[in-house]
């Protein structure tokens, strides 16, 4: 039986016990877990603060209703809550954008070693023509369509380690990164060096040259930490 606490405390108290028996009997998505009256009787707990507690942890995609059968484990999704997280961090706080760059920059340029051993001919393959489109567009002025090859690049880069939980987290983190830059920078303006570098970048993933890579990559980024605030 729980302690006598607010009812704010008592529902993440709650939550959190939920959570544990979870990973304790290592239950796993679609698992049972009772309903809430069971959890009322047993933690001595109104149902109204089990229902506030499994409200949080449905938010979190912790657990799910479904009929007929009361509480289940849900499938969580890190991606879909960092990416629900993020604008809340970012509001108004320049020291948190620059935090966002930092993450951008080790994501990236830690996954060169797994990219470039698990890179596929097709995913390199794509990343010559994505490079080879940016010159294009480049050339032609298009700037907003340059700046879409150039995410996609980058995206492919993390694609190609093998991880897509690497790949979604990269498309937000540039996403927001892209979105808040230009409110500081001039961020978005890709100058034909830069495309270069992604012909360079694409060109020694098929020879697999991690130096190369690590040297131009890491060049090519250092813009990112230079714009944070």
């Amino acid at each position: 039986m729980l302690a006598q606490l607010s009812r704010n405390s008592l529902a993440s108290q709650v939550a959190e016990l939920i959570q544990k028996r979870i990973n304790k009997e290592k239950l796993q998505p679609g698992d049972t877990l009772g309903t809430e009256l069971k959890f009322a009787t047993e933690l001595g707990v109104s149902r109204n603060i089990v229902r506030e507690a499994i409200g949080r942890l449905r938010a979190l995609g912790i657990v799910e209703g479904k009929q007929r059968t009361g509480l289940v484990v849900g499938q969580t999704d890190p991606v879909y809550l960092f990416d629900q997280g993020l604008p809340l961090f970012l509001v108004n706080e320049p020291v948190n954008i620059s935090e966002l760059a930092k993450l951008r920059y080790v994501l990236e340029m830690g996954a060169i070693d797994l990219a470039v051993q698990n890179a596929g001919s097709e995913q390199i393959k794509k990343m010559k023509e994505l490079a080879d489109q940016m010159k294009k567009m480049q050339k032609q002025g298009k700037h907003k369509q340059t700046n879409i090859l150039e995410a996609q690049f980058h995206t492919l880069i993390l694609r190609s380690t093998g991880s897509e939980l690497l790949a979604r987290m990269h498309v937000v983190v540039s996403r927001y990164f892209s979105g808040v830059s230009k409110q500081i920078a001039d961020y978005d303006s890709m100058d034909e060096k830069s495309v270069l570098e992604h012909q360079q970048i694409a060109d020694a993933f098929q020879r697999r040259d991690i130096d190369v890579i690590r040297f131009i990559l890491g060049n090519h980024l250092v813009r990112i930490l230079d714009i944070a605030p």
